[in-house]
């Protein structure tokens, strides 16, 4: 079977299949072709996580034992769904015919007559296909000929993979900082997704380019399934890849990152809430809790955003059914009323008025049904956030019982002043300077909100070329938004819920993030408010602008509409009213509509031409590992023994341990929030590095390192590079050359132990 089938094959069962599996034994009962597809996808993560944790359990991460896991999925399905099927075949249907809950997609009214139904069709799905393709060229655009990914962190992540599948279980230590460190379980559900699938697909650079990609298009199909729950199919595709087309989220996704990955889980979370919430199901509710647990599993801190979307949605919910109540108590005159302005007292039936006539009893005020509406979307929310609730508790039970625990990166552990150096008070901040090789005494730590240290700039720039700080840009997002809340009467009664969902979403990011702030006085974990949280209120600027453009289009058909109404063009049907309505206008003119639609479709595209992420907008910043520093490190890898320490002149993410698979002085995770010794040693082990680079003979070679490399910047996937005295390490009787990858730019040196007291180095 060639490497490409095997991927395939292996990316349909962890992607689709698993879901579509974990689906039919929570919601066996028939649903919508489109919903099933959708629940497959969105619970094809949770399920897999679950059967590889369980293989984990035991010690044997193997692809016999997941095949066993999703068999028995398999057999569990069968079994809940083969009573309907009986049912339904001794009663002469050919498919389960179980009610699926009050139909709560919204439809669009732009429907053309059905013999050209086709035409939009294909219209309209050659555009999502070319939106979706250029965003895809764009992500592949930044990749190198040898497929060696772009950035920094990427390869730390790889590296937690490749641990877990030599150990076939969750290593209990990794190597970095010189030594074996605790083994991250922020990550887990990530990683554990990642090495199962890989135990079927096969680990290497092209697989994980090829999974990177397969995030990316579920990340796109999860926004649009939860941008479909208010907008029509098209506008929501339009919305779902502006969302990531935003600079924040574009520029995670161009390598693999547990964020996207849980970003996706916290969007299907959010569409099955709404979901269980429009059809009042528990089971629908424990499915977004098991989502959402899922995706604090992935990555904590991008879970948070669960809070403003979960928070937007159910208030959405709740105001809709509110606002019914109080216009039907407007709409509906009580008897009461209606007898006082006729200066009558209200007429009472006798009890045998009442039995020959029971039409003379008064109904029941109009206002009960919206009261009744009210308290049953307040009981439904309750109701489903306690199933949510209930599903995430027990997914931390498993993870707790695979032996793991998991702690929310960032917002746990403090850091004490008291390892801090001697220049700052805040030991984060010190580390932060070290490795991006400023000084720290000269740029004290930022106190500001708004401090550009503290500050991510995908904020103030959500799309290439958007400066929300100018004015021009700044205005024309303000006339959006106006356009979208003046015309909201002309969208979708579901689009105006959107809008209140949204806008409490980004009110609720930015409180977040202030909160955060606020809450803790070093930079980290300070800067995930502003840094990290905060950049993603730009989903909702996705929607707005995808939004406003809907509703123009939908104005000007109704536009088009009624002057063909005037003109007397339009001629109802026998059996409906005289109407200017668009449907007319589809029904007997369905050219002119497939052209207004079309000039729809054009305007939605330049829009996500126009905003559409370029490589200096990616964020990448040069820090990636070049041709000749990738052949070096597998060099390295295939010559040298794994259990040496290497120290490079840049501190790296992890690109020494995850390609030469030997463990780094100055690589792996970034301990801000690691115990604080730890931190502080780390902290020492940038600045000695710095000063053994600088001046080897004086300085001397770091006591615990075997090997030095001396690189360029863009031969090490690492921060600031480390200035290197060539002609001090030419001259240095420690240092013997092992390797020349590229003279006095790319040099490998064995480091000679010292020689005892009187003796020569050799």
């Amino acid at each position: 079977m060639s490497a490409t089938l095997q991927n395939l094959l292996a990316f349909l069962l962890t992607f689709v299949v698993a879901g579509w599996l974990a689906g039919l034994i929570v919601l066996p009962e028939r649903l919508p072709p489109v919903t099933r597809v959708l629940l497959s996808l969105a619970l094809s993560v949770p399920a897999t996580v679950v059967v590889a944790t369980l293989a984990l359990m035991a010690g044997r991460l193997e692809a016999s034992t997941l095949l066993v896991g999703f068999a028995g999925l398999a057999v569990l399905a069968a079994l809940r769904v083969a009573p309907g099927v009986l049912s339904a075949r001794r009663a002469g249907v050919t498919a389960v015919d179980a009610p699926s809950g009050p139909s709560t997609r919204p439809h669009d009214p732009v429907r053309p007559a059905r013999r050209w139904r086709w035409a939009m069709r294909l219209l309209t799905g050659g555009a999502a296909l070319l939106l979706l393709g250029v965003v895809l060229l764009a992500q592949l655009s930044v990749r190198t000929a040898e497929g060696i990914p772009p950035g920094t962190t990427w390869w730390y992540y790889y590296a937690l993979v490749l641990d877990m599948l030599d150990a076939r279980a969750i290593p209990a230590t990794i190597g970095e900082w010189g030594s074996a460190r605790p083994y991250p379980v922020e990550y887990l559900a990530t990683t554990v997704h990642t090495a199962a699938t890989a135990i079927f697909g096969g680990l290497d650079l092209a697989f994980m380019e090829a999974y990177r990609l397969i995030v990316l298009v579920l990340v796109a199909v999860a926004a649009y399934a939860l941008w479909r729950r208010w907008l029509p199919a098209w506008w929501a595709w339009v919305a779902a890849i502006l969302t990531i087309c935003a600079t924040r989220l574009s520029s995670r996704l161009v390598g693999y990152r547990p964020e996207t990955f849980g970003l996706a889980l916290v969007f299907w979370s959010a569409w099955l809430l709404d979901e269980a919430l429009a059809r009042r199901s528990l089971r629908w509710g424990l499915l977004a809790g098991l989502v959402s647990g899922t995706a604090f599993h992935a990555h904590a801190e991008v879970w948070l955003l669960t809070g403003p979307l979960w928070m937007g949605i159910i208030a959405s919910r709740l105001a809709t059914a509110i606002w019914r109540s109080f216009r039907q108590r407007r709409r509906s005159p009580t008897v009461a009323l209606s007898t006082a302005e006729a200066g009558t007292a209200p007429e009472v039936a006798s009890p045998a008025q009442e039995v020959a006539s029971p039409q003379v009893v008064s109904p029941a005020p109009a206002t009960a049904p919206g009261r009744m509406t009210t308290r049953r979307q307040l009981a439904a929310s309750v109701g489903v956030l306690g199933a949510a609730a209930l599903a995430f508790v027990l997914v931390g039970a498993l993870a707790i019982a695979a032996g793991t625990g998991s702690r929310l990166a960032g917002l746990t552990d403090k850091p004490a002043s008291t390892v801090a150096g001697p220049v700052s008070g805040d030991p984060t901040w010190e580390f932060f300077g070290v490795i991006n090789d400023f000084d720290v005494a000269l740029s004290p730590a930022p106190t500001d909100f708004w401090d550009p240290f503290l500050q991510d700039p995908a904020t103030t720039v959500p799309y290439p070329g958007i400066y929300l700080n100018e004015p021009l840009p700044l205005i024309v997002t303000v006339l959006a938004l106006a356009f979208v809340l003046l015309h909201l009467r002309h969208g979708l009664p579901r689009t105006r819920r959107m809008v209140l969902t949204w806008l409490l979403f980004a009110a609720g990011v930015l409180v977040g993030a202030y909160v955060i702030f606020l809450f803790y006085d070093t930079y980290v974990p300070q800067r995930a408010g502003p840094r990290r949280i905060l950049p993603f209120y730009t989903i909702a600027l996705a929607g707005l602008y995808a939004v406003a453009v809907y509703l123009l289009e939908r104005r000007l058909m109704r536009l088009v509409g009624r002057s063909y109404a005037r003109s007397g063009e339009l001629q109802p049907a026998a059996d409906e009213p005289p109407s200017d309505d668009i449907q007319q206008v589809l029904r007997q003119r369905p050219v002119r509509a497939l052209a207004l639609r079309a000039g729809g479709i054009v305007a939605a595209v330049l829009l996500v031409g126009m905003l559409l992420p370029t490589s200096d907008s990616l964020g990448l910043g040069g820090r990636a590992l070049s041709r000749e520093g990738y052949a070096a490190l597998q060099w390295m890898r295939d010559n040298l023994p794994g259990d040496r320490i290497v120290l490079a002149n840049a501190y790296t993410d992890g690109s020494i341990g995850a390609v030469s698979r030997m463990t780094g002085w100055i690589d792996g995770r970034a301990p801000y929030l690691e115990d604080p010794a730890w931190l502080a040693e780390a902290t020492r082990n940038v600045r000695t590095a710095r000063d053994f680079y600088y001046d080897p003979e004086f300085y001397g070679p770091p006591q615990g390192v075997d090997y030095v490399l001396a690189g360029r910047t863009e031969d090490l996937a690492g921060y600031a590079t480390m200035e290197v005295y060539w002609e001090g390490f030419a001259a240095s009787p420690r240092l013997k050359v092992v390797k020349e990858f590229l003279p006095n730019e790319l040099m490998l040196y064995e480091i000679l132990p010292e020689p005892p007291p009187g003796e020569e180095p050799p």
